[in-house]
């Protein structure tokens, strides 16, 4: 069963809500966001990567359970499960906090591609994002 990473959200106190008190506002997040759309985009697609640009969309989402989406369409004739692969590692070394108060991270990998939810908030808990990774079968 998967997280509800909005539930997280606002337990380590980020604005989810009209009216709250939290430290953290949706404009926070959204700035947060907005940087992490920029590095997954310069990220993921080097010279190395095994996406394929022009059919794969990285979206800034106004959902905390997803504030930014990324499908991914890999090139032939990589295979699913490598592309998952070079994902994780792409977050590992180069998009995580380094050293963050709360990760949580969710893979799937089945028949229709695979899929990464995560949730990381920063050392300091002043910064949070939600990611989500749709990796898609070649087509």
């Amino acid at each position: 069963m998967s997280v509800v990473h909005s539930d997280i959200l606002k337990e380590h106190g980020f604005y989810i809500g009209m009216e709250d008190d939290s430290r953290c506002s949706r404009d926070d997040l959204f700035t947060t966001s907005l940087a992490f759309f920029h590095d997954i985009s310069n990220t993921l697609f080097d010279d190395d990567s095994p996406f394929c640009i022009e059919k794969s969309i990285v979206n800034q989402c106004s959902d905390e359970n997803a504030l930014v989406e990324c499908k991914l369409q890999p090139k032939a004739p990589v295979r699913i499960d490598d592309a998952l692969r070079y994902t994780m590692s792409k977050w590992h070394e180069y998009l995580r906090y380094e050293n963050p108060t709360f990760e949580h991270i969710e893979t799937e990998l089945n028949n229709d591609g695979a899929s990464i939810r995560l949730l990381t908030i920063s050392e300091s808990g002043k910064s949070a994002i939600t990611i989500e990774f749709t990796l898609l079968p070649y087509q």
